[in-house]
């Protein structure tokens, strides 16, 4: 029988974790939990989450509609019957076109730390001929 009670180093910190790291949403979001091979009695009542926050990343973003993640980016479902116009970059750049599938409208089904999760605001109609996002030509 255990009649010991769980001290400090009987626990440890255990973080959600994520595709890269352990941000997630624009925080850092951890537990202390006991060790598994602690041999105590764990009498806390309430188990809280530590947040810090952090940077997002492109994986807490949506995929616009007729898109999927895959790999960590939104690619076009080919069973969809949806094509892509080509587009162009309004500097003459290249388009990141692995990067059109990314839905930078203000999260619609997310809720995003706005601190740290802004989406860029842009004003291009999602039938533009513009891409999204591009790689400039010039040095």
């Amino acid at each position: 029988m255990i009649d010991r009670t769980c001290h400090s180093d009987d626990f440890e910190i255990w973080y959600e974790r994520r595709y890269f790291g352990k941000c997630f949403r624009g925080k850092e979001v951890s537990y202390v939990k006991k060790k598994p091979l602690a041999m105590c009695i764990d009498n806390r009542t309430v188990i809280l989450p530590t947040i810090k926050p952090c940077p997002c990343s492109i994986e807490d973003f949506n995929c616009k509609p007729n898109y999927y993640h895959e790999d960590v980016l939104c690619v076009m479902d080919p069973f969809r019957n949806f094509t892509e116009s080509n587009k162009i970059c309004r500097d003459g750049g290249k388009p990141l076109i692995r990067w059109n599938g990314y839905d930078n409208s203000l999260h619609r089904f997310q809720k995003l730390d706005t601190e740290l999760c802004i989406p860029r605001s842009i004003g291009i109609d999602k039938f533009s001929k513009y891409a999204d996002y591009c790689i400039s030509n010039s040095t």
